[in-house]
């Protein structure tokens, strides 16, 4: 019992001196004046809190951007736009066994198994975006296929219903009354979607497609093609057919890759072709004979010469970036530019069955388990433009970090010199400095700011431009730090400890510099921190207001001025509320700190 009580009293003895710490008063005057600094600085508990929170949101952010992945500013996937933070897009629902169909759309999945009966899992992509309630929508009816768009889903009944959930501003996920009456006569057998349309397949080979199809034209199926479709593979601008011939046809955009590029071999019946499948601007087919055909662009593949592999292809499926290949040895390979580890298909599994759509991938294994692959989410959700909004605060972080860090210095440097010069010396130049730094002060640093970034030439570099930030903000900055130091300066020039310096023969410079500046390095320390503080916010609201860091480039500031309007301060907390949580975060441990 003794021995508990012991222990117990040895750790509220140690919190107690690290919240109240000890004073010992009669060794104050033997300390010197760097030590009574220290000294006063950690048993300031506040400021040693703001330290560590500092020295962490530093480490944190350049530690990450040094060592993690590059970074490109530039690139972006406008379909994952304004997507909720959450890690769960490929949290598959476990009472899903043996599916006989996955499709996913930019956030979620949907499952069908052998009874007609459709799960759901991952993100519903939007607040008017309720995906999920698919599940109710099929709940006592048998559901024969499904399909998923970017945020809308369709489920094909078996009595040739179609229903949906989700986005449907262009009336894509709704069975409408003028749908109904094209298909009077006809049997659905297979659905598609894909953005903002859908589209459903006869048995007598007619497609109709609705939705957003204006800007496409995929509202109107080519009449020499309308009858003979077989099968088809959507696209965000066209959809491919396979024909009853085993030719392939493309109809929608008329430019674009998918549609141009197209194998004279598929068309003109050469081959017969079996399965098709597209990515975002490319696609490949397959042939009786096992042989893959590739067209249309795709980042760091050549889809004129694709990868050969081991075993008999028996089926293909494509995510928006990659492709996947199913062999019959059971074995699953992936090819594309691996972004969001789309490529990252299992090596170790005995695979039966695969499905891809969007930014994910399903492999079905011969125990029924599901292994999945892609993007798993945003843990801090997505921007506007379909952005990572955690790496952006990363990468926008060291920006505001690194221009506050460095003006900050540049007032320093400017502003310790002329007051320890302007103070120690007095007389006349102490005049000239002093009514130098009152000139300076006088600047109007917004519309000075404002002005230059109007006179930047457009091709000026992000870094050149960075660059001028930082010195606008230290040489407008030292003035106050100069009359600072010079007001400390004039009182401990005075003191018996310079009187003895200078009687010891000792330099001026000498005596400034290692008598008199520690004896001011409080009052400095004091500054930097408060000038810190004040340099990231003012480069905050220069970018906020459109005349910092410019997009693409991330700062904390201008993430702010991306969500200006009150549609995104209502819906897209995490897009303004995390910047700025940072920008106060940073800036009061710095404060804290001094």
């Amino acid at each position: 019992m003794e021995k508990k009580n012991s222990v117990f009293t040895s750790f509220k003895n140690m919190f107690k001196n690290l919240f109240v710490g000890k004073k010992d008063i009669d060794n104050d005057a033997l300390l010197s004046p760097s030590q009574q600094i220290k000294r006063n600085f950690f048993e300031n508990k506040l400021g040693v809190m703001g330290l560590i929170s500092f020295i962490t949101i530093f480490v944190v952010v350049f530690g990450t951007t040094t060592f993690g992945k590059p970074y490109n500013a530039f690139v972006h996937d406008t379909p994952l736009q304004n997507i909720g933070p959450g890690r769960n897009f490929l949290k598959v629902d476990k009472n899903l066994k043996d599916p006989v169909k996955i499709d996913s759309g930019v956030s979620f999945s949907l499952g069908l198994d052998e009874e007609g009966k459709v799960y759901f899992w991952g993100k519903n992509p939007a607040y008017n975006a309720v995906v999920k309630d698919i599940l109710k929508e099929t709940k006592d009816v048998k559901v024969v296929d499904i399909a998923a768009g970017a945020r809308h889903a369709i489920a094909l009944t078996q009595t040739g219903d179609i229903v949906g959930a989700g986005l449907n501003n262009f009336d894509q996920a709704e069975f409408t009354s003028e749908l109904k009456q094209r298909l009077i006569g006809e049997k659905a057998i297979k659905v598609g979607a894909h953005s903002s349309y859908s589209a459903v397949l006869t048995e007598s080979g007619k497609m109709f497609v609705w939705g957003s199809t204006n800007a496409n034209d995929l509202q109107f199926v080519p009449q020499d093609i309308q009858g003979r479709i077989k099968d088809f593979a959507v696209t965000p601008f066209n959809i491919i057919t396979i024909l009853d011939d085993g030719t392939v046809s493309v109809f929608g955009i008329r430019g674009s890759e998918i549609n141009t590029q197209v194998p004279e071999e598929l068309k003109d019946g050469s081959v017969n072709v079996v399965q098709v499948t597209a990515s975002e601007n490319s696609a490949i087919a397959l042939d009786d004979q096992g042989n893959l055909y590739g067209w249309g662009k795709m980042s760091g593949v050549n889809m004129k010469e694709l990868p050969e592999f081991e075993g008999e292809i028996v089926k293909i499926s494509a995510t928006q970036k990659s492709f996947n290949i199913l062999t019959n040895d059971n074995k699953v390979h992936s090819f594309g530019n691996g972004k969001y580890g789309l490529n990252d298909s299992p090596t170790d599994k005995k695979v039966k069955d695969i499905f891809s759509s969007y930014y994910s991938s399903y492999a079905i294994e011969e125990s029924g388990n599901i292994h999945a692959w892609g993007l798993k989410g945003f843990l801090l959700g997505s921007d506007g433009f379909g952005r990572d909004v955690g790496q952006r605060l990363l990468y926008g972080g060291r920006i505001s970090l690194t221009v506050g860090a460095v003006a900050i210095i540049i007032s320093l440097v400017i502003g310790v010199t002329v007051g320890l010069i302007a103070g120690f010396y007095g007389g006349i130049l102490d005049n000239i400095l002093m009514r130098i730094a009152e000139v300076v002060s006088a600047f109007p640093f917004m519309p000075l700011a404002f002005t230059l970034s109007a006179l930047i030439p457009s091709e000026v570099s992000q870094n050149t431009r960075l660059l001028m930030i930082m010195v606008i903000l230290g040489v407008i900055s030292w003035p106050g730090v100069a009359r600072l130091v010079r007001g400390q300066i004039l009182a401990e020039r005075e003191k018996d400890f310079v009187l003895a310096a200078r009687a010891l023969g000792l330099k001026e410079t000498t005596i400034i510099l290692k008598h008199i500046l520690p004896s001011v390095f409080n009052l400095i320390i004091v500054n930097m921190t408060l000038g810190y503080a004040s340099s990231l916010l003012t480069e905050a609201g220069l970018s906020f207001l459109g005349f910092g860091v410019k997009a693409p480039y991330p700062s904390w500031g201008n993430m702010l001025n991306g969500v200006v309007n009150s549609i995104a301060i209502e819906r897209y907390w995490w897009q303004w509320l995390l910047p700025a949580g940072m920008v106060l975060l940073a800036a009061l441990s710095v404060n804290l700190v001094g």
